[in-house]
Parts: C-alpha cells; structure tokens; sequence
C-alpha cells in the first residue's frame, strides 16, 4: 500500500486534480470532496508546501468562477477554507491565496447570497474564510494594498444578516489595524457615521463589531473628535446603561469608551460624574471576569486625571477591585483583571484617603477637597512660551510656618510631587522574552533647574511632558536600560570620519536654527505628526496631544548668569523650511536630549539631522561652560547594548553610564558596565563563599518559541537603599516624610495614618512605594520633599 503522505504521492495527487478538476467538471464534486478528506489528513509542512507548489488552490478557486450547482458551491467552499486553514498553519504566507485571486471569487459569490444561504454552511464558511484572511497585520497591509478595503465595503453596502454584518464589520477592522491610511479611508468614507448608526440597530453582535471598529478608529486622535462631534459618548453611554446584563455588549462598548472617555471629558461631551456613576453602576453588578477588568480599564484610565481618581475614591470603587482580584475565575476569564485593578488599587492608595463625611469637618484639620490649579489635566491651550514658576515658589505665610514646624527648609525651593504614580506594568522592550520592566512614575510641580538636576544625577528622565520616571526593576541584567552622558569636555567630532563627514555635508548658507522655549507652532506640529507616521508608523495626534508630550514639561525655565535653564525647542530650517526640532532641557550640569523629530524627505535626510543636531548640542553646553564650568555633559537618556534602536546613543565616546538596578554611581566607559553586569550576576547567584546559590530574585522567562531563559530580576530598591544609608548614615523614616492634604494642611506621614485611621493595606502599599520613591530622588532632594495627597469623603 503505498504511503499516501510520501512526497511522491502526494503530488502525483495534486496534479491529477489539478488536470481533471478542469477536464471532467461533472464530476468536480466527487473530486472536491475526494480532496477534502485527503488534505484533512495532512498534518505536516512538507505535503502542504506541495499543494501551493502545484497550484492546488488556483485549479480549486477556478470551481466557484463560473456557474455552480448549489451543492457543488457548498463543497468548494468547505475546501477552500481547509486550503486556507492548513495554509495558515504551515506555511503563515497567505499571498498565493489572493494570486490566484481566490478571496474576489469568495467575495463575488457572497454578493449574490440570500438570507437563506448566509445561514448555510457555506455562508458560515465564507464568513470563515473572510475572517481568516484578515487575520494578521502583514496580511492586512497586503489587501489594503491590493484594495480590497472596497470590496468589504461593498459587502458591506449589501442587504445581509446580523451575523454576516457583524463579520463583515469585523473584517474591515482588521484591515483599518494595518495603518494610518487604512483608517483615513474608512473615514473618508464616512464609515464612523454608518457604525454610530448601527449602535442604535438593537442587534448585539453588530453593536460588538461597531464598537470594535471605532475604537481602531479613535485611535487617531483627528478622527476620535469627529466621533464626539458625531455624537458618540452619549451613544456608548446609553449603550452601557441598556445593555448592563449583556457582557459581550458591555464589554465592546466600555473597549470604546476606555479610548474616547478623557478627551469627552475634558471637552465636555459628557461629565466626569456621568461616566464614573455609570462603571460604579456596573463594578457593584458585574458576574463576569471579562466585564470586570474591561470596566477597571475604563477607570484606570480616566483615574489619569486628577479629579477622576478622587472621585472613584469617593465612590468606593476600591472595595468591589478587592473583591475582584481574589476571585479565581474572574482572573481566568480576564488575563489581565488582576494587573489593572492592582494597579488602581495601588493609585488610589498613592493619592486619596477616604474618610467618613463627617470626619473631616469634625477634625477640623483640612477642608474639603476642592479643583486646584496643581491638578492635572489635559492643558487646552496652545502655548508655553511665557516662563513657569514652581508652585514652592507661591506657599503662603501659613504654608511657611507649617514647613518650618515640619523640619522644611523654606528658605530653599521644596521640592514637591503633585502625584505618586507608584510602579507602571510593562513588559522589556529590549527583548523578545515576555519578562517584566517596570518603572516609577511622579508628576513633580514645576521644577528648579538644580531640582531637576538632581533628579538626572539618579537616573530620572522624562520622555517629554509632566512626568518623570526611572527604571525600578527588569527581568534580566542585559536588558536593563543605562542612562547615557557624553563628556563633553574630551568630545571630538573631528576625531570620527563619521561625524566629520556630517559637519562638512551641512550646506550652512543655507541653515538657520533658532533656540525658542517650548511652544506650539504649526509647522512644527505637523513636522512631528509626519516623522511619527513615517519613521514609527503612528497615528497621528491632537494639537492638544502634541502640546502634553512636545511643549509641557516639568521644568520652569529661569535664567542665571546669562543662560536660560528650561525646556526649549531647537528648530532647524533649510531654506526657511523646518525641517527639524529638537526638544532638550537645559539644566545646570549640561543638556538632556528629551526627543527630536526631523524631515524624512530623501532631499534632507541626506544631511543626518539627528546626527548634526547632537554634534550642535554638544557643541552648546562647550560654549555654556564658558560661563558655568559645572556643564560638563550631553544626556542622551535610555541605552541598552542589545537594542539596535538604541546604539546610536553610545557612539559619542567618552561616555559614562548609569542603571539604578546595577550601580549605585556613574560608570566611566562601556567596558566599566560590562563588568558591572558581570558582578551583579555573580553576586546574585552565588554564595559568599562563590558556590552556586538559588536566589528568590531568579527568574525565568520564556520567549514566543518557548525557550526558557534564566536570569536575574533587576531591582533598584536594594541599591538606593544602601547608597542613602551610605549617605545619611540612617535608615529612610517614612513615617517623617511630609505631606501636604488637600493643598491646605502639612503633616507627618505617620501622623496622617494615626489621624485618619488609614487601613493597613493602604498604609502597606504607601510606606512601600513612598520608601521607594525617598530613597530613588537621594537625601538632597528627600529633606525637601513634600507630597500632595486628597483626603474625600468616602461613600
């Protein structure tokens, strides 16, 4: 008997369906089905590579071309979708499929197709086939690409079932994944307008499909407006509060609202209340895993603004959060329930205190809480060119005296948090391993320079806008970032051929840069949305997106001595035309790259901006240390070895070198970090005496072809600990740091959890992360500090 998956057979099978398939076309159906049960069997690449070979799927897609008995459709059908299936599995490339234009034959069949028949199995298969082949990104772009974006529209355009729309819907999803100009089409379609319609159809799987399809869309901020203008919060909204016992409605549309809740919030298309009394609403009723963490989502977002963590502590959402990350099965059902309520959890704990509503008046120590102009909030205006004072540099008589009883020098700028964002939850970036990377997150008041600089000094750094953050821990000593400084005083370009090159191209007669204070400008905004669609393939963003990330910033710009401490934009033109910014922080010490964008026009790129920027910037703190001889170094921020994307940033020799997980100071040179690495892990996973030793801090991490890593988890907390013992010769206390109630009260921590009876969850998760953070910022910064905290009345 011969063996029916041996090379030989197998093809000799495919050529003759191949041959009679067209031949004998009364007996295709026999064939057909012959050809089914033959490839069902097939569970190995090597026969499945046979039948693309052989064009196996042109011969089958060539049935369905013509005329077909209904029968002989359905079986077509079924074999074109196990064609599909085993191709997808074995051999991931899709594309012969749409060469031998297989999905129009699909496509034009289904056009034809009554109710009746979409209920069939062969509708069903087609629906499969559709969704199949709009499985994966790549895929995607390759039918964009080849316009088939217009023929699912024109499915969509026709008379079909709920179940056939909300496919469809679905597919054309898929295909909006791909990028930026996949959505602008469906949105020059007007498509939004069709899927905010469909939310009032009263069908649940075509409501699921809708929303699914406009939170892709209100991925690109310019589109996520023309929803709101369009009515689309109030449409969500009402959907939620209908469809509360449905979970797969429920959870479609809090998907929707968990994009589009800040921005209808702060510009006012519906209320902070509207929406929080609502996923209060749905928190005290949820039965369902996945419903509970889509709707803790929706909180965590909106918990970003000041005023929505407040309220959701006023409303007591914490309570059902507890509840829910000790129910087994709703972790199950939702993966990541317990990551994003722990979180909350953990926000919540960091910035409000609940109280009874009668506490705080029969105390007598703070007033209630009111808006303040030091909450935070999307900043809806346009411009940042006037200075910025700390808010230290406004305390009151009253604040002064508090300070003073406290042990705060105010004679000196405090240096205050607006809000402890603890820990971020994010996965490394430098590997493929699925390992953790977190970091902590603060939103200081407007900063000193020496402030800000001290913050740098221990590897703080800020991407732009009003947070600040450093590295906490990271599943792997090699993948640890290391905060990166050039030396300028023993930088020379002229010595690399490279860089030298760079400098001779620039056509200078023609460049013009100007150094300005962080600002919105026109052409700058759409300079930076074009890089980001070009260079990273990202949407594009608001004005007011733009303006959080490139123009607001931590830092108060102050002039001594002649030099102008701040934010600033450096804009580089050609001819008059921008072609370039760079956003840097000027601080005592130097100059800190934060971000740049540039031109990626084929006519500029030839004259390496990026590069000839950081050379100009370079260039200036030499010039500023003229003036202060303490500005010594260019900060390049966030470097790790094994990144690609990140190489660029150690090719400015001599550098230094900094990781709050490994070091404890700077180190001089890539070969100082190479053996620091080396002794982290040896002092981590060995004895005192240089035996291998277990460690609790080993872990293991597997990558997406499940090959199973061991190495050390990174963390800060040790390192900071013993330099600011090292320091201050004491233990951090938490219990004396300060902070400030409701912008009106100072107190000792410690007397803040005797007062108001803090609950010792709370009081765990604040001396932990509050310890953290002490001893991350060091003993200068740490005597000054002073943290902003909500007491609410709590239902």
């Amino acid at each position: 008997m011969p063996n029916l998956w041996s090379s030989d057979f197998v093809s000799c099978f495919v050529a003759s369906f191949v041959r009679d398939v067209a031949l004998f076309p009364k007996v295709a159906n026999i064939l057909i089905i012959t050809a089914q049960q033959f490839l069902f069997g097939i569970e190995s690449k090597a026969p499945v590579e046979i039948f693309r070979d052989l064009g196996f799927h042109g011969a089958v897609t060539n049935v369905i071309v013509g005329p077909v008995s209904q029968d002989l459709l359905t079986e077509t059908i079924a074999l074109l979708y196990c064609i599909l299936s085993k191709y997808q599995k074995y051999l991931t490339d899709l594309k012969p499929l749409l060469d031998c234009k297989m999905l129009d034959a699909v496509i034009q069949k289904a056009l034809t197709f009554s109710d009746k028949e979409w209920e069939s199995d062969c509708g069903k298969d087609i629906c499969n086939i559709l969704l199949r082949m709009t499985g994966s990104i790549d895929m995607n772009k390759e039918l964009f690409k080849r316009q088939y974006m217009d023929k699912f529209l024109e499915m969509l355009g026709s008379n079909l079932p709920p179940v056939t729309q909300c496919s469809i819907i679905n597919c054309i999803g898929n295909i909006a994944l791909s990028g930026y100009e996949a959505k602008q089409v469906l949105m020059d379609r007007m498509i939004h307008h069709m899927m905010l319609d469909t939310l009032s159809s009263g069908e649940p799987y075509i409501i699921e499909a809708s929303c699914r399809l406009l939170q892709i869309l209100a991925s690109v901020e310019p589109f996520l407006h023309a929803f709101l203008e369009a009515g689309c919060t109030g449409l969500t909204v009402g959907l939620l509060e209908y469809y509360r016992s449905n979970p797969n409605v429920c959870c479609s549309a809090l998907g929707l609202l968990a994009v589009i809740a800040i921005k209808a919030v702060c510009h006012n298309y519906t209320s902070l209340e509207q929406i929080l009394d609502l996923v209060i609403k749905i928190l005290k009723t949820a039965t369902n895993g996945k419903l509970f963490g889509s709707v803790t989502l929706v909180s965590l977002i909106i918990g970003d603004l000041d005023a929505g963590i407040v309220k959701l502590r006023e409303m007591g959402v914490h309570r059902p959060l507890a509840v829910a990350i000790s129910n087994t099965l709703y972790k199950r059902q939702s993966p990541n329930l317990e990551k994003w309520a722990s979180k909350l959890i953990e926000e919540l704990s960091l910035y409000t205190l609940g109280v009874s509503p009668t506490a705080v008046i029969q105390r007598g120590i703070v007033q209630p809480y009111k808006m303040h102009e030091g909450d935070w909030q999307p900043n809806l205006t346009s411009h940042r060119l006037q200075p910025q004072f700390p808010v230290s540099a406004k305390l009151d008589e009253a604040a002064q005296q508090q300070l003073s009883q406290l042990g705060i020098n105010t004679s000196e700028p405090i240096f205050r948090v607006g809000r402890v964002y603890g820990r971020t939850f994010g996965t490394c970036r430098n590997c493929e391993m699925d390992g953790i990377s977190e970091e902590l997150v603060i939103r200081p008041h407007g900063l000193t320079p020496h402030q800000y600089q001290c913050l740098i000094d221990n590897g703080w750094y800020r991407r732009g806008g009003v947070k600040m953050f450093r590295l906490r821990q990271n599943h792997s000593v090699q993948c640890c970032d290391w905060e990166t400084r050039v030396s300028v005083e023993k930088f020379d370009y002229k010595l690399s051929k490279q860089y030298s090159k760079v400098v001779r191209k620039m056509p200078m007669a023609r460049l013009t840069v100007q150094l300005l204070p962080t600002h919105f400008s026109q052409d700058a905004f759409i300079l930076y949305n074009e890089y980001n669609f070009k260079k990273h393939d990202k949407t594009a963003k608001s004005e007011q997106s733009y303006i959080e990330h490139a123009v607001d910033s931590v830092i108060s710009n102050q002039t001594v001595d002649g030099i102008g401490y701040g934010s600033y934009h450096q804009m580089y033109r050609l001819d008059g035309e921008l072609v370039a910014v760079s956003l840097i922080d000027i601080v005592p010490k130097g100059i800190v790259s934060a971000y740049m964008w540039y031109s990626l026009d084929k006519e500029v790129s030839k004259y390496s901006l990026g590069v000839y920027s950081a050379l100009k910037e370079i260039e200036m703190v030499r010039e500023f240390s003229k003036t202060n001889p303490e500005m010594k170094y260019y900060y390049l921020q966030g470097w790790n070895d094994g990144n690609k994307k990140l190489a660029y940033k150690a090719s400015y020799p001599p550098e230094e070198f900094y990781c709050a997980c490994i070091t404890p100071d700077w180190l001089p040179s890539l070969e100082a970090v190479k053996e620091a690495k080396e002794k982290y892990l040896q002092e981590h996973t060995h004895d005192q005496n240089g035996h291998p030793s277990p460690t609790p801090i080993a872990v293991q991490t597997t990558d997406k072809d499940q090959k199973v890593s061991t190495d050390v988890l990174c963390l800060a907390f040790e390192k900071d600990r013993a330099k600011y013992e090292q320091l201050t010769g004491h233990k951090p206390d938490v219990s004396k740091m300060v902070v400030c109630l409701n912008y009106t009260t100072y107190m000792y921590l410690g007397e803040v959890f005797s007062t108001f009876s803090v609950d010792q969850s709370q009081k765990e998760i604040m001396e932990r992360r509050f310890e953290e953070l002490l001893v991350a910022i060091g003993p200068e910064l740490g005597s000054q500090l002073v943290i902003d905290l909500k007491i609410c009345t709590c239902q």
